[in-house]
């Protein structure tokens, strides 16, 4: 009965992405169609939830996510910076708030305490934007972010709602994979709808509806480590992680399947060390199958990157010219305006998280920032040793993109993970915490 249901889910997040795909440049149809949709998943979702609210809205948050990047009427984020994701961490942070306030328990912990003097802190650079308005419409989805990690150990679920959550990341992730291979398929055709940009070296960027093709890249490969470690059979298991490998090459941007790539290496490497003695014949097999799996992810990326494979596209330059200009405030750092930035320099804000949180925040905010994520990646790594590698993935990705706390995925990862927490399950349902 269970597999049917996420059998039914699945089939009806390809027919919603599909539709919003083809509808996203009229307007008034991809509108009702959207608000159809989230109608009908909310009732659907609120029925397996056992009718409870929290559980309810987390599921909307998630199948949200990859149209986050588009508002509510269809109209470019830009223009209209309201999505239903938005809307979702808006109801989640205000229920949450309010069901503690009525019940006089809101739970504050080291996480939530480093989340809010970031928050406070973010005002000064914010302030300190050579345009006011550009910093504001940054730092707004930061606030966001922050705001649900503050609220985080207040959001408790039972370990149904917790594996549901789970699962309906991944099938909403993989309906997207499918939907991306379909766009990437008609677009070599000739026909092109959603976000699509053919490039320099016969390369054909796809995006769905994401803003940034390397986002979407990183996002689709997001459950391999969910999938991996999944209670299904192989031959499942094999063909999924596949589908999302092929749509993520289809984007074209190297992010996604660099991180994943990296990400492998050092799994291997962290499983070869603890069992070096016990399965030495496993582990060749490991290694053997690693430098396999490497040979073919160079060869397909030279496929639809032909010409620059090993291409920094301009990185190291906007390394070096981002220090130069943090060094003239390397305490406060110079703000979040990009827009301004690009304008001075002549270049866009550096791909690498790291160095964005030290230029545009100051060596205050990168400390406050490393301590925070530190705190969250052993919150994670008590209850998730194996899935914390999907979290690892996405940290590595922010070394080749710039701002991944505007991705809005890296948000539902951290959620997903920390909600498996001991202390966020139901006391109602706490018999196991394995998924």
């Amino acid at each position: 009965m269970e597999k049917k249901r996420y059998k039914s889910l699945f089939v009806y997040f390809v027919a919603y992405y599909t539709l919003l795909l083809f509808t996203s440049k009229i307007i008034p149809l991809f509108t009702l169609i959207n608000l159809i949709f989230i109608l009908h998943f909310s009732a659907i979702f609120f029925k397996m939830t056992s009718r409870q609210v929290l559980p309810t809205m987390i599921l909307l948050l998630i199948i949200s996510t990859p149209l986050s990047f588009t508002s509510i009427l269809g109209l470019p984020y830009g223009q209209l910076p309201i999505s239903w994701f938005n809307l979702s961490i808006l109801l989640i942070i205000l229920y949450v708030l309010a069901r503690g306030l009525v019940k006089r328990n809101i739970v504050f912990n080291s996480v939530s305490t480093i989340s809010l003097l970031i928050l406070l802190y973010l005002l000064v650079p914010m302030l300190n934007s050579s345009n006011v308005i550009e910093g504001v419409k940054q730092v707004l989805n930061y606030y966001l972010f922050f705001l649900v990690i503050i609220i985080w150990p207040n959001i408790k679920l039972g370990i149904t709602e917790i594996k549901a959550s789970k699962r309906v990341y991944i099938a909403s992730v993989v309906a997207v994979a499918c939907v991306v291979i379909l766009q990437a398929g008609l677009f070599r055709l000739g026909f092109s709808t959603g976000n699509t940009l053919l490039l320099g070296g016969n390369r054909f960027a796809t995006g769905y509806l994401f803003s940034d093709y390397s986002f979407l890249s990183l996002y689709l490969l997001t459950p391999v480590f969910f999938i991996y470690f999944e209670k299904m059979r192989v031959v499942l298991k094999i063909p999924l992680l596949l589908l999302l490998a092929i749509a993520s090459f289809m984007t074209t941007a190297r992010t996604g399947i660099t991180a994943l790539g990296i990400c492998i290496i050092l799994f291997l490497f962290v499983y070869t060390l603890k069992n070096i003695i016990k399965r030495t014949p496993l582990i060749v097999v490991f290694w053997s199958g690693l430098i396999t799996i490497g040979s073919v992810i160079l060869f397909l990326v030279g496929k639809v990157r032909s010409g620059d494979l090993l291409s920094g596209s301009g990185r190291m330059e906007g390394y070096t010219i981002a220090i130069s200009e943090w060094l003239k405030s390397p305490l406060l750092g110079i703000g979040f305006d990009m827009r301004t930035y690009k304008e001075n320099v002549g270049t866009a804000m550096p791909h690498n998280i790291v160095i964005q949180t030290l230029l545009q925040g100051g060596i205050v905010y990168l400390f406050l920032f490393v301590i925070l994520f530190l705190i969250i990646y052993l919150s994670i790594y008590k209850v998730n040793k194996h899935e914390i590698w999907g979290f690892i993935l996405v940290i590595l990705g922010a070394q080749f993109i710039p701002d991944i706390l505007d991705s809005r995925f890296f948000l539902v990862i951290i959620l997903l993970l920390l909600i498996k927490n001991k202390e966020n399950v139901s006391q109602n349902n706490r018999k196991s915490l394995s998924l």
